[in-house]
């Protein structure tokens, strides 16, 4: 990667506030598994072992944190998710990161819009039992019928069959 990458700052951005979630949560319940993990991190950067191996440990350590360890699954490159097995997992992290990018792009103007739409999604996300219906009827009606966002939206429902053209 070249020092000109424009996202690259987001990138870093982001590793930062992930290690950091790390830390406190690890710190708190299990200091040496915070220790364990920096540690595999540094491997990594010194000796790369296979993916899979870096990726099993990274597992073992962040077991009692699945949420970590999904999100972890960001920092992979398609090739090293492929090989551990998480690459629709990644692929499903990449476009809802894509999607969380336009929306932002979209409602660059209207911060409230964007505060409104991503406030409403973490409500669904956190009623009782959300399904599918209920997030796609709460959030579409948001995207004002952006026919990109709403393209970009559906495309995290892989099951779903594509509308009819």
């Amino acid at each position: 990667m070249t020092d000109d990458d424009p996202v690259q700052p987001r990138r870093d951005a982001y590793a930062r506030i992930y290690f950091m979630e790390v830390r406190s949560r690890l710190e708190q319940s299990n200091p040496m598994a915070f220790k364990e993990f920096v540690t595999v991190l540094a491997q990594l950067q010194s000796t790369p072992d296979s993916f899979l191996e870096f990726y099993r440990k990274i597992e073992s350590i962040l077991k009692d944190n699945m949420d970590l360890l999904e999100e972890f699954v960001l920092f992979l490159s398609p090739e090293a998710a492929a090989q551990c097995g998480v690459q629709f997992q990644h692929f499903l992290y990449v476009r809802m990161r894509e999607f969380f990018s336009k929306l932002k792009i979209h409602f660059k103007d209207s911060p409230s819009q964007l505060e409104r739409t991503l406030k409403t999604l973490q409500q669904v996300e956190s009623s009782a039992s959300p399904n599918i219906n209920d997030i796609k009827n709460t959030i579409l009606p948001l995207l004002k019928g952006n026919a990109h966002l709403t393209q970009g939206f559906l495309q995290l429902f892989p099951d779903d069959v594509p509308p009819p053209s």
